[in-house]
């Protein structure tokens, strides 16, 4: 009996020692998995070529198609991502001409000659995307006689709230260099309140400017020898 009542505490011991043991072998050890990482939002990045706000003058011609020219798009590599979008919108007609998808940082875009285009270059990491500037440039034209100037762009319009002076003023280029000229016409909620001849900055003021209007402007470039003519977005002035 004695020896009994000595082995039964040893005997309860290793039954809740087992017993303690069998819940901590489960699968379930009641500790909550690690979070999976999310994904990494790509870095920042630069364009690199073709230049902003330049003709380039570089590119390939296209076999068979003589009014197409061959041109590298070049950009900086974006930590994270795993590819790229490469989006080309024609200036004119404001559509996209090219739209190309790959893990490289580059690509040649198939583009028409003696054309204002925008591009710009999206980094994609799976659901995260970083955004690149966007850039604008011209592809070189025939090469023979003269170049017809390229239209405005990139129209802005600024307000000094000091004085109401609404500011206007936009870029614009020529492949042959030539001096340009500017002749402009100034709307007011679609009605014609001045005009100038013959411009050689590329601005004007519109003074005694109303809050609450709409303005735009009729741009024509001319090199002397040849023209061309653009509407400006609508601005409304606050």
């Amino acid at each position: 009996m004695k020896d009994y009542l000595k082995k039964t505490p040893w005997a309860f011991i290793v039954l809740i020692i087992v017993s303690c043991s069998s819940k901590g072998s489960g699968s379930d050890d009641g500790m909550e998995p690690e979070p999976s990482q999310g994904t990494e939002e790509p870095a920042s990045f630069s364009l690199l070529f073709p230049h902003n706000n330049e003709v380039c003058l570089e590119g390939a011609l296209v076999a068979d198609e003589p009014t197409q020219l061959l041109i590298n798009a070049k950009w900086e590599d974006s930590l994270h991502a795993t590819e790229y979008d490469v989006s080309v919108i024609d200036s004119k007609t404001g559509e996209e001409v090219t739209h190309i998808t790959t893990a490289n940082t580059n690509t040649d875009m198939a583009l028409t000659k003696g054309t204002l285009y925008q591009w710009s270059v999206t980094a994609i990491n799976k659901d995260k995307i970083k955004k690149s500037v966007q850039w604008s440039f011209y592809t070189r034209g025939e090469g023979l006689g003269n170049h017809v100037p390229y239209p405005a762009h990139n129209i802005s319009f600024y307000t000094n709230p000091s004085n109401e002076i609404l500011t206007v003023e936009w870029e614009a280029a020529d492949e042959d260099n030539d001096v340009l000229t500017f002749d402009v016409k100034v709307f007011e909620n679609d009605l014609e309140i001045d005009s100038y001849l013959n411009l050689e900055e590329p601005s004007i003021d519109i003074t005694d400017s109303v809050p609450g209007a709409k303005y735009y402007l009729v741009i024509t470039v001319s090199d002397g020898a040849s023209e061309t003519t653009t509407d400006s977005p609508v601005f409304e002035h606050n």
